[in-house]
This record gives C-alpha cells, structure tokens and sequence, in this order.
C-alpha cells in the first residue's frame, strides 16, 4: 500500500474538525496534574486553526 501523504493530510483535517477545544484543554491538565497552569494562556481555538493551516 503506497505512502499517500494527501490522503493522510485529508483524514487529520476531518479529525481536527471535530475537536472540541475544551475538552482537549481539560485532558491535558488532568494529565499535567499540578504543571497544568502552562494551559492558562493557551488559546486553543487558535492552535486548531494554525494546525487547519498547516493542512491546507
């Protein structure tokens, strides 16, 4: 089965689409436990449109 870079790219922005910001913002400081205050001025919303961008 070929490598089909453009197929992979499509498949990433489908899954980015249905990620909901909050959600990935609350896992990741569950996970960082008491380090998750470096989540305080993180703008999600903006990584997932820079990340949409990317895949553009």
């Amino acid at each position: 089965m070929p490598f089909e870079f453009e197929n992979i790219k499509d498949l990433a922005g489908e899954a980015l689409e249905r990620v909901d910001p909050d959600t990935v913002k609350e896992t990741a400081s569950d996970l960082l436990g008491d380090k998750a205050e470096v989540l305080d001025n993180v703008d999600l919303d903006d990584v997932k449109d820079k990340l949409s961008d990317l895949l553009d």
